[in-house]
């Protein structure tokens, strides 16, 4: 009885352990889920007003149509505010949270899960990427499941797990096209496992063949399942690479592919310089152990097989680490792996204390909150509602506006004005081949203000002169944004 007692106890205390690490996260994504709009998530608004219309972006573009589908039905539902917009996202990086948790403990026992949680709950990459209304949280929380339920069936190699890795595995499909590397990778481990665990004699040669039907089955399934779709992803793959193999092509892919492995490594480990190189010795310390064989294959080849197939082919448009997002569970398990494989090798030593572990995760989790850690971005980068609703406080009746040349950050200031904004304020467009003779012409005494992202053109500055006030400026990411003014002194003066 008493033994009965201690293990309700310990499971008692794990699942507290676990539920107080989810309301932590979800507590700190609460607070940064109204954030202000930005333009790729402007542009995710601007087609799901209609599932019709999700559907129609998706044939037309380079998307699958999952998540579009989904957050047209949810606004078709919620009010469009930026919290509630964001809460479907939210609920995906939150079961992605979830999931860091079954993977670790998949991988290492109960200790690696619940580290594995508190990596990512405290991470600013996740907090972004769990908040954002953009395909990444779907994706990543279909990664991590994929993950799951891939590493499951290597370990205990049921039906079960199979089944639940062919619908991951398709839903994560129908959410981003890069799960496809996922998949690939995830193949390429079955391989390699199957064949180490056999010729080891781990696997017997039933288990082994009753491995291989599952995996086949499983992939009949992914492939009945996306054949609808199957049609419009080998145009994306037309449309994205040139195919190019030898010469320029591939030089310049291999470049491309080198940095998206620097930043997609880096941004999977901590998220910044100190937090990197603690996460990454924790990798490496689970990587020399072979207890945790299965997860090591999948961890490399998830890394590495992806950018050998870049290497072949030169991406044809911008391909930023983000979109390896796929890559995150696997890298945070490895972390949480590592930590459990140190507590191993020094838990025997009599200066090694019970609580020294913990103590260890509470800094891995916590260093990528330290200032001069994280990249800012995260957090900076969708002020443009601020910067609106002040600007606008400057401005009075007769006034008219000069907006940033560049189309994205015109998108914004638009997206949060009222639509008589123009018509109260007309807009006066500037462009260099112009000069500032647009400006010197307005009626004596009109103001023109100028909302730039970065610096004024060095030929409007110029041809203003001293009579161009600057105002305010705010910081933003990628760069400030700056408002100046400059009040005209007739159509016959010099500027």
């Amino acid at each position: 009885m008493a033994g009965s007692e201690k293990s309700a106890a310990l499971k008692s205390s794990r699942v507290i352990m676990v539920v107080v690490l989810l309301a932590l996260a979800f507590t700190a994504r609460y607070f940064i889920a109204d954030r202000a709009i930005w333009f790729d998530e402007r542009f995710t608004l601007d087609n799901t007003v209609s599932v019709s219309a999700a559907v129609e972006h998706c044939l037309r573009d380079v998307h699958p149509p999952l998540y579009f589908v989904l957050t047209a039905v949810w606004r078709s539902v919620f009010p469009s505010t930026e919290f509630s917009l964001r809460f479907l996202s939210l609920m995906f990086g939150m079961t992605s949270l979830l999931g860091l948790f079954l993977v670790g403990r998949s991988t290492a026992g109960f200790t690696a899960g619940i580290a594995a949680l508190a990596i990512g709950a405290f991470s600013p990459y996740h907090w972004l990427y769990s908040t954002e209304l953009r395909p990444y949280p779907v994706f990543l929380a279909f990664s991590t499941l994929s993950t799951w339920a891939f590493l499951s069936a290597l370990k205990r190699g049921g039906l079960r797990d199979f089944l639940l890795f062919a619908l991951f595995t398709t839903l994560n499909l129908y959410t981003h096209y890069f799960a496809v590397f996922l998949l690939i990778s995830q193949g390429v481990a079955f391989a390699i496992v199957a064949a180490g665990n056999s010729a080891r004699g781990h696997w017997s040669a039933a288990r082994r063949n009753r491995q291989i039907v599952y995996g086949i089955m499983s992939l009949a399934l992914v492939a009945l399942a996306y054949a609808p779709w199957a049609g419009y992803l080998r145009r994306v793959v037309s449309d994205s690479m040139e195919g190019r193999v030898v010469g320029v092509g591939r030089r310049v892919g291999r470049g491309v592919t080198l940095n998206l492995v620097g930043r997609s490594i880096y941004d999977s480990l901590g998220q910044g310089p100190l937090p990197f190189l603690v996460q990454a010795a924790l990798v490496v310390c689970a990587l020399v152990c072979r207890k945790f064989r299965e997860a090591c294959i999948l961890f490399l080849v998830t890394f590495i097989l992806p950018f050998v197939l870049l290497f072949i082919y030169k991406p044809a448009h911008f391909i930023a680490p983000k979109y390896f997002i796929f890559s995150y569970p696997i890298a945070v398990a490895m972390v949480a792996t590592g930590l459990f494989c140190l507590n191993e090798r020094l838990s025997g030593r009599s200066r090694w204390p019970a609580a020294a572990p913990y103590i260890i995760l509470a800094a891995v989790a916590l260093l990528p909150l330290l200032p001069g850690q994280h990249e800012p971005y995260a957090f900076h980068r969708s002020d443009w509602k601020v910067i609106v609703s002040e600007t606008r406080q400057y401005l009075a009746e007769g006034d008219r506006i000069c907006f940033p040349r560049d189309a994205k950050s015109h998108a914004m200031v638009i997206h949060y004005t009222e639509d008589d904004f123009l018509r109260r304020y007309p807009e006066i467009p500037w462009r260099e081949a112009e000069g500032v003779e647009s400006f010197v012409s307005l009626e004596s005494g009109t103001a023109v203000w100028f909302l730039r992202r970065g610096d004024l053109p060095e030929v409007l500055a110029a041809g203003l002169g001293e009579k161009l006030e600057p105002i305010k400026t705010w910081r933003i990411y990628p760069s400030d944004v700056s408002l100046y003014r400059f009040i005209a002194e007739g159509p016959h003066s010099s500027p």
